[in-house]
């Protein structure tokens, strides 16, 4: 079994990722592993101080086994199980200046979450056979064990 564990950076992936691939006993895999694997950077946005990944191909990726993979664009790549995780955009806010990321980069990260873009995605991905089941789970204000325990 293959889980995304996707969302808005700073909503709790990497933290969610790592306790319930512990619970389950599966392994976590970076989605930035991948993408350095399978060669899928195209270049650098400096505008946006960010990566350029084309999500085509990140859709082509054939994995097998089980394990949990970490990343925000995680639902491209085809697996049984997306979970989005949501925060209130407020609370993201405040997770994001506490970790020192450019102004730009917070509120467009901000209003991604605003507008649902990572759940659409995957949506679209569930649509497209990419995914198998999409679920999203509201972060705000729940303990990490309680999400654990939800998924």
């Amino acid at each position: 079994m293959i889980i995304s564990i996707s969302g808005t950076p700073g909503v709790g992936k990497t933290t969610i990722s790592k306790i319930l691939a512990k619970k389950i006993g599966m392994k976590v895999i970076k989605l930035d592993e991948l993408i350095k694997q399978f060669k899928l950077i195209e270049g650098f946005d400096k505008k946006r101080d960010a990566f350029i990944v084309d999500e085509q191909k990140l859709k082509k990726i054939k994995l097998e086994g089980n394990f949990i993979i970490d990343g925000h664009l995680s639902h491209f790549i085809p697996n049984d199980l997306t979970i989005v995780l949501r925060l209130d955009p407020k609370k993201l806010r405040e997770r994001l200046k506490v970790k020192k990321w450019k102004k730009v980069k917070i509120v467009e990260n901000v209003m991604a979450e605003m507008l649902d873009i990572i759940y659409a995605e995957a949506l679209r991905c569930k649509k497209e056979k990419i995914a198998k089941n999409v679920v999203q789970i509201d972060t705000t204000n729940k303990s990490i064990k309680s999400i654990v325990k939800r998924i």
